[in-house]
């Protein structure tokens, strides 16, 4: 008796199927990976290849069965492909979850470095997206520079978004190059709106503020700010000051 040849019985098996003209090259490379999957399972549970290989070709069926199904579902419904992918899906998990218990070490310090991975891809990809998305509306954005300054403390050189108020003026005046400029400071400021008293953070800015930043305004002009007693208001804020009606004119302490 001859000895059992586990890829000649599977390429005989294959053959079967190759006659018949449901079967797409795809099809037939599915068919064998899914089959050699089953195989490899059962030989893993204590089976020889011969009964492995007889258990997985009667687990898929006949090749009339397999080829009446395919036809049956020439028109894409749910038919062999979706048998062969929910298969290979099922051996798959049941791969994994063998290999995880055989080798659980291995596997948290893997999954662990992979959820490194994906998490500092997300951050560079947030950082990235944040930094390309942020105040692109500007149209004069490649003409407009933030002046920083670095102070040496101790040898140690700090970096500050900020630099003295007087320098604005002289950059204008003094450098070529430099056709206008604003400052912006940020502080607190106690705000009465009749009876009314609210505690505010406020922006004070030069009159070019408007000229080097697109921000659209709702009414008004934004030669307003050249006038020492005109403020712009956001939205919220006017609203929240004048409820619906139109603060053009209204006044604010």
């Amino acid at each position: 008796m001859s000895a059992f040849q586990l890829e000649k019985a599977i390429r005989s098996w294959l053959r079967g199927f190759q006659k018949h003209q449901a079967f797409e090259d795809g099809h037939m490379h599915e068919m064998e990976l899914h089959l050699r999957d089953h195989i490899e399972d059962l030989i893993s549970e204590g089976h020889t290849e011969q009964q492995a290989f007889d258990i997985a070709v009667k687990s898929f069926g006949t090749v009339e069965h397999v080829a009446k199904e395919e036809f049956s579902n020439h028109k894409r419904t749910p038919g062999l492909r979706t048998l062969l992918f929910s298969a290979m899906v099922t051996n798959y998990y049941r791969t994994a979850v063998r290999m995880l218990l055989r080798n659980p070490l291995t596997s948290v310090i893997n999954i662990f470095g992979l959820a490194v991975a994906i998490a500092a891809c997300l951050v560079v990809y947030a950082s990235f997206e944040y930094d390309h998305r942020i105040d692109q509306f500007h149209e004069q954005k490649e003409h407009v520079f933030l002046v920083t300054h670095h102070v040496n403390r101790a040898g140690d050189l700090e970096h500050y978004g900020t630099a003295p108020a007087p320098l604005g003026p002289s950059l204008l005046h003094d450098m070529a190059g430099v056709s206008a400029m604003t400052r912006v400071v940020d502080q607190p400021a106690v705000v009465k709106v009749g009876p009314e008293v609210y505690h505010e953070s406020i922006r004070m800015v030069d009159p070019q503020f408007l000229d080097m930043f697109t921000f659209p305004l709702a009414s008004g002009s934004k030669s307003g700010l050249h006038e020492p007693d005109n403020i712009i208001l956001s939205h919220p804020m006017a609203v929240k000051y004048f409820g619906d009606a139109d603060p053009i004119g209204k006044t604010l302490e």
